[in-house]
């Protein structure tokens, strides 16, 4: 791992202090911490050699000129020191620590204030450096893994156009397997690119206001499943996508025509939907699980009622009822959880309230019942509440708690 260094503009401002505090400290006299003086001396002899410098030692030379600064202006500075704090550390951290009133606060708090909010800055530039390193190696592995699965892809791709027809030796079914199998490649390729923007989009999330260090401790620790695992499992959903389509599980206009994809010259539509969901299925990765689980639990379903009349299942669905995939969630102040609810027999639209709005609240997608309907909870303060789903008669609770 490379050394760091500071800009050079950093530089010119860290000489700046030092000629600042020669030039207070002799219309100010002594400063008010023993030992300032040898401590600048310090940090000057190490412009001897600017590459060992860091913004630790901008920071030094800041508290040293607050040191001889005069109370007058000291809360004069407090105030540009408190903006550039939330610039830099964001709301969400600024409301964490105690903002003094420049104006009228006492002057030790005055000072303590400002000196805090200059370790705070300093302490942020030097330390963001080190999660904006350990997103970019995410990054580099993560496109590199997409990239060598989508050259796998490709390759196959063109094996298969150029020997299919040999291994398939009957005609009628050369046309089928050659483009349904280049089809399938193409949703795999598709969904590996989804779940490369989802994973970048995921790294780069501004909203994340975690401690630099802890960022480069989760980044680095979840290294395989973001950068290895999740472009693999996209390949193998981008082609379940494929299967579902082909297999007719799904349909409707909103899905591509199999039959016209298989064709000689496939529509521009279908081809783009196909593409669309491929890339839908990397990208939103609990898509194709989602589906699978809705499949799974109607297949078991149809198997529950049996064969020996057609009236069971429907019998079973006259009774309205509320499925969850969860029974209790528990989610942090500031962040966000999905939960499932699979409304079965009920034709009225689902709805979702919070026992207690001030701990949590609950937003529903614009899907309606009957079936599986995703709920967003959001955690806002330390506590626990009760979500109550209502579809018609049917009922049901899910248990929130908020840390």
């Amino acid at each position: 791992m490379s050394k760091l260094a500071l800009p050079p503009e950093a530089l010119s401002l860290f000489r700046g202090l030092l000629e600042t505090y020669d030039r207070i400290k002799v219309n100010a006299g002594a400063p008010s911490r023993p030992g300032t003086n040898a401590e600048v001396e310090i940090l000057r002899s190490r412009l001897d050699d600017p590459r060992t410098l860091w913004w630790t030692d901008l920071e030094q030379a800041e508290i040293c000129v607050i040191d001889v600064t005069e109370d007058a202006d000291l809360r004069a500075r407090l105030a540009g020191w408190q903006r550039r704090f939330q610039e830099v550390l964001g709301d969400a951290r600024q409301d964490s620590g105690a903002v003094v009133d420049a104006k009228v606060a006492p002057i030790e708090d005055v000072r303590a204030n400002l000196e805090e909010c200059v370790h705070a800055v300093y302490y942020f530039y030097g330390a963001y450096g080190v999660a904006a390193r350990s997103r970019s190696d995410v990054t580099k592995q993560t496109l590199g893994v997409s990239a060598l699965i989508i050259a796998l892809e490709a390759i196959i791709a063109i094996c298969v156009a150029a020997w299919g027809p040999y291994w398939v030796h009957l005609e009628s079914l050369q046309q089928y397997t050659v483009t349904g199998v280049e089809f399938f490649l193409a949703a795999s390729a598709m969904a590996v690119v989804g779940s490369a923007v989802s994973v970048q989009a995921r790294l780069q999330d501004p909203a994340v206001q975690a401690d630099p260090f802890y960022r480069y401790i989760q980044t680095r620790a979840d290294r395989l499943s973001v950068a290895v695992v999740s472009p693999l499992f996209a390949a193998v959903f981008g082609g379940v996508i494929f299967g579902l389509m082909a297999s007719g599980l799904t349909g409707g206009s909103a899905f591509p025509h199999i039959d016209r994809l298989m064709s000689g010259s496939p529509p521009i539509g279908d081809v783009t939907l196909l593409l669309i969901y491929g890339f839908l299925a990397g990208f939103a990765e609990r898509l194709v699980p989602d589906a699978l689980t809705r499949i799974a639990a109607s297949t078991i379903g149809s198997i529950a009622g049996g064969t020996s009349g057609q009236n069971a299942p429907g019998a079973s669905s006259s009774v309205p009822s509320i499925k969850l995939s969860i029974p209790s969630i528990a989610v942090a102040a500031g962040q966000r959880t999905t939960f499932t609810a699979t409304v079965i027999g009920a034709k009225d639209d689902v709805t979702a309230q919070s026992s207690n709005a001030a701990v949590a609240t609950v937003d529903p997608d614009t899907q309606k019942g009957p079936g599986p309907v995703t709920f967003t909870v959001r955690g806002l303060a330390a506590g626990a509440a009760t979500i109550a789903i209502k579809s018609g008669a049917a009922t049901a609770t899910v248990a929130v708690t908020v840390s």
